[in-house]
């Protein structure tokens, strides 16, 4: 690349990084990047997989506060498409928040490693909600999904169960 085409590319971006930030007073503190360390345990129930189905999501800010508790019914459908509704929920709410650093806490060793790139995903609509999860991975500066045993994600657990048994009380007459 000849030297004058490099250096009309290094103008060119530093003309969009000078448009991004015009406006704003020179010492404005929304110059500086924050962040945020964003902690959430996600849980999917259906009760007859597939059967009617909730999620549930709690988000815990980097001293361990719960910040936001989040249930609630998605409808008929299986167990596993409820676990990656509730990933996609806790991404929706870590960005709403103001997250940059994402630790994500689930139960669900198959959602878990799916997401991590160690199992395949085969299933068409499991696949759909996969790339839904990583292009909103993408508005991060990090996101850590891990497994934790079924007790340690109790309170996203009974989220998801309070969200389900209020959908019931609902929909009786």
């Amino acid at each position: 690349m000849s030297h004058a085409r490099a250096s009309a590319g290094r103008a060119t971006a530093q003309a969009r990084r000078a448009r991004s930030l015009r406006g704003l007073p020179p010492h404005s503190p929304f110059r500086k990047a924050y962040i945020l360390k964003v902690l959430a345990f996600i849980d999917g129930a259906a009760r007859g997989n597939p059967g009617p189905a909730s999620v549930g999501v709690a988000v815990y800010d980097g001293s361990g506060a719960l910040i936001r508790g989040h249930g609630r019914p998605i409808g008929e459908d299986t167990n596993n498409a409820a676990e990656y509704t509730a990933l996609l929920d806790a991404l929706d709410l870590a960005a709403e928040l103001g997250g940059t650093r994402l630790a994500i806490r689930s139960d669900s060793q198959l959602l878990v490693r799916q997401f991590n790139g160690q199992y395949r995903v085969k299933n068409k609509r499991l696949q759909d909600f996969l790339l839904q999860a990583q292009k909103k991975r993408s508005r991060f500066a990090s996101v850590e999904l891990s497994h934790v045993p079924r007790e340690e994600n109790a309170a996203a657990d009974a989220l998801a169960n309070a969200a389900l048994d209020e959908a019931r009380t609902v929909a009786r007459p």
